[in-house]
């Protein structure tokens, strides 16, 4: 505004007469009039805007009605659910936690059992209902659930909350009975996705390798336990022995496994059950990697030990959680406490009946442990399989841990109640590596037995306790 032009305007508001007050409200309100116009106009085509991408995103040529609401199954909402988690480290894994209808199996509180109350079942039961409406929708077919054999469930803070159930369904008239592996997300928004369903395969062959040296009794175990639940079923498994042969002195024992596998394959000639020899010092890498090289890419193979017992339900999960070319398996295995010490009691609670139970007194989960594995031969060969420069006791199923985390593999985590490890007696030899002989200690110290147990022994000792009755 000039100078002249504000002389005007001023002499004009002094003018006798003028409706100052009436002319500022007019100008007020005018800003007023001008701001809501301008912001409910833009809104208006935004929401416009807004509605067409969404219409779009929603609604594709393909659009199929959702199983959970009445948006299209490839609708934003269920598309942004994030993939899961590639840590990138062995300390970086999430673990999946193991339950049944009634029990929750994980390290909480020093408890590796802990009954499944409260939210934890709630939580279990709505996933299961879940899983059977949006398997019946998905399928065409009207399931009901008969059982739920187990599952699994891992809580990621990105991308919501994973299930795999194994559950047996059967049609609503009764005709036809189906046991499905089902895999669900919870995502973070209040909604169940359905990832994959497909039947549960039983006819896969697991592949047992276990490499022996020196362990005759303890071979005799095993093959009792393998009898049990593989030889006298039928189930579809092998057995193959690497036998070691540290020095002359050893001719002996291996003799004695010999001919305990040739006994065994005498009485069940159906039994896929062999061996083969391996020269030198015993190395568990190398009997494993021995074994794997007998097996052809795509056999699906379980490392195991001698001292762990097993039962079918544990080998269902090995076919279930190892996918070729995706997933490998690695359990935690419940390791026994010396029965010994176990036995003598804790004064004010009764003696225990059943070792083989899975509580805190009993024994406790080796989460640091890896050496029990389910994967396909190609996964174990993807990453270089064993360092096969490892000797003596320990250190090899870590770097092979370490190396399928660090892959483009997917590493399934979990406790596993049916694997548990028989207590033996073991020393730890001086002349191991600084790392195997730390691991060897550490490991020798925790299988004597609890806590509460270990203190009460030690205040036995010190003759502040009366001796166990």
């Amino acid at each position: 505004m000039s100078d002249k032009t504000a002389d005007m305007f001023g002499r004009s508001l002094r003018r006798p007469g003028f409706p100052l007050i009436p002319v500022c409200v007019g100008i007020v309100v005018g800003y007023i009039l001008r701001g809501l116009f301008d912001s409910t106009f833009l809104t208006i085509i935004e929401d416009k805007r807004y509605k067409k991408i969404s219409e779009k995103e929603m609604t594709p040529a393909h659009c199929k009605p959702c199983p959970l609401c009445a948006l299209c199954a490839d609708c934003w909402r269920h598309d942004a659910i994030a993939e899961p988690y590639h840590p990138k480290s062995m300390y970086e894994v999430i673990r999946w936690y193991y339950f049944t209808d009634k029990h929750l199996y994980e390290n909480l509180d020093d408890d590796p059992r802990i009954g499944l109350i409260g939210r934890w079942k709630e939580d279990v039961q709505d996933i299961q209902e879940q899983a059977v409406r949006i398997v019946s929708k998905e399928e065409n077919t009207p399931w009901k659930l008969v059982r739920l054999h187990y599952g699994y469930k891992r809580i990621d803070a990105f991308r919501g909350t994973d299930y795999v159930l194994d559950m047996e369904m059967a049609e609503s008239d009764g005709t036809e009975k189906r046991r499905k592996l089902v895999h669900l997300v919870r995502s973070i928004r209040p909604h169940v996705r359905l990832i994959n369903v497909q039947n549960v395969a039983q006819e896969t062959v697991v592949h047992f390798i276990v490499p022996l040296s020196r362990v005759t009794d303890r071979l005799r175990d095993f093959m009792q336990v393998y009898e049990k639940v593989v030889m006298e079923t039928g189930v579809a498994a092998s057995l193959l022995g690497v036998l070691f042969r540290d020095s002359p002195e050893d001719q002996t024992s291996l003799e004695q496994c010999k001919q305990l596998f040739d006994q065994y394959a005498a009485k069940y000639p159906a039994a896929a059950i062999r061996y083969v020899e391996a020269e030198g010092e015993f190395s568990r890498a190398v009997g494993l990697d021995m074994g794997a090289r007998q097996l052809p890419p795509d056999a699906l193979l379980f490392f195991c030990d001698i001292d762990v017992d097993f039962d079918q339900g544990f080998l269902q999960r090995c076919r279930n959680n190892a996918e070729i070319g995706r997933q490998v398996f690695y359990p935690a295995v419940f390791s026994q406490y010396d029965p010994e010490l176990v036995m003598e009691g804790i004064p004010g609670k009764p003696k225990p009946t059943n070792l083989r139970d899975i509580n805190k007194y009993n024994g406790f989960w080796m989460y640091y442990g890896y050496g029990m594995a389910c994967m396909y031969n190609q996964d174990y060969r993807s990453v270089g399989g064993f360092n096969l420069d490892i000797r003596g006791w320990g250190g090899e199923d870590v770097e092979l841990y370490e190396r399928h985390v660090k892959s483009d593999l997917q590493v399934f985590r979990a406790m596993d109640p049916a694997l548990v490890h028989r207590y033996h007696g073991k020393t730890c030899d001086p002349t191991l590596t600084r790392d195997q002989y730390r691991m060897c200690v550490g490991s020798l110290s925790e299988t004597m037995a609890s806590k509460a147990q270990l203190g009460v022994k030690l205040l036995t000792l010190q003759g502040k306790l009366p001796p166990a009755a």
